[in-house]
């Protein structure tokens, strides 16, 4: 596959994630009076609205970058067996897992999955092959350098 993944493990959704919060905003035109030293706390995971049926992991790759997800990304992803047409989903062919956008053509029975990025062919999904749907990605973390 050419995307790997990386899977987080060891997250405990169930305990709160707090982060300091300013409440004024920092300016992206022309600066502005500087960010507070007054805190609030933020809930990350109900800002993200993050349950126990989400999952984390990080990409590497490009073959999806024409869906704005790139190498180093988090991707947050509800855990679930089965996509609709045109979702982008985590599966796993064959004990390796990618990151694509899911196809199913009715009339052929034919499940394929198409990156995002035209250096790369759709990865038809055959009859002998292990296919499983691990999640359907909900959000994107970038990572800023």
């Amino acid at each position: 596959m050419p995307d790997e993944l990386e899977y987080c493990h060891g997250i405990d959704i169930a305990v709160p994630c707090l982060l300091p919060y300013c409440e004024n905003s920092v300016q992206a035109g022309i600066p502005v009076s500087r960010i507070s030293d007054e805190h609030q706390s933020l809930n990350l995971s109900e800002l993200l609205d993050i349950h126990a049926e989400h999952f984390c992991t990080r990409v590497r790759g490009d073959s999806m970058e024409g869906a704005h997800i790139h190498s180093g990304d988090l991707l947050i992803a509800r855990k679930s067996s089965q996509a609709e047409e045109g979702q982008i989903v985590i599966a796993e062919i064959d004990g390796e897992s990618t990151v694509k956008e899911y196809h199913y053509d009715e009339g052929r029975h034919l499940v394929w999955l198409q990156p995002c990025n035209p250096n790369y062919r759709p990865i038809e999904i055959q009859p002998t092959q292990t296919f499983l749907i691990l999640g359907i990605v909900e959000r994107i973390i970038k990572q800023v350098v």
